[in-house]
């Protein structure tokens, strides 16, 4: 059976019967955006890759959780994060990031100079978070989720989460101001 169009249900059935191809096929269609969710947690491509590869393992093996096609993206994308939150805490490292960054390219807008440069400054300013409030805010802004996923990835209670994400963000203001005040 070859599976031609990109239709997440139809993959999603073929996988659950072993079809390799729609497995490929899936992992071709989330692994950049996946890969480029593990980076922003772990700074380091090759662990990157690492936490990729161990969270489609197992979310094919726990593909029959899959109950509505629809959250299919964020279920894949929370076990992503888990594994690249494992794996970071396994290595306690500091991540520093350094300009030519290699997160893999997904369709942009057109962005100006001045665009790239806040960001790399945002970007830069993050890294130097302690790890949970860098999370945090990663899983906020760049991945857009809210607080009530975070807190069940984190393994937080709501009101933990929001109390964290708001000291982050103060840590985060002073941060910038302070590299503003510099330039």
């Amino acid at each position: 059976m070859e599976i031609i169009q990109n239709d997440i249900g139809s993959l999603l059935s073929a996988c659950k019967k072993g079809n390799q191809r729609a497995q490929m096929q899936l992992y071709r269609q989330f692994s950049s955006a996946m890969y480029n969710t593990a980076y922003r947690i772990l700074g380091n491509a090759d662990d990157a890759e690492d936490a990729l590869q161990e969270g489609f393992i197992t979310a094919f093996e726990k593909l029959d959780e899959v109950r509505e096609v629809e959250k299919f993206p964020g279920w894949i994308k929370t076990i992503i994060l888990r594994k690249a939150l494992t794996l970071a805490e396994q290595k306690k490292k500091t991540i520093l990031l350094h300009p030519e960054t290699p997160i893999r390219e997904e369709k942009k807008g057109d962005e100006n100079e001045e665009e790239n440069v806040q960001k790399t400054i945002l970007w830069n300013s993050i890294q130097q978070l302690k790890s949970n409030y860098k999370n945090i805010l990663i899983m906020m802004y760049y991945e857009g989720m809210d607080y009530e996923e975070i807190s069940e990835i984190m393994g937080l209670s709501y009101g933990n989460c929001r109390t964290l994400a708001s000291r982050a963000k103060e840590q985060l203001k002073t941060i910038v101001k302070n590299k503003s005040n510099v330039s």
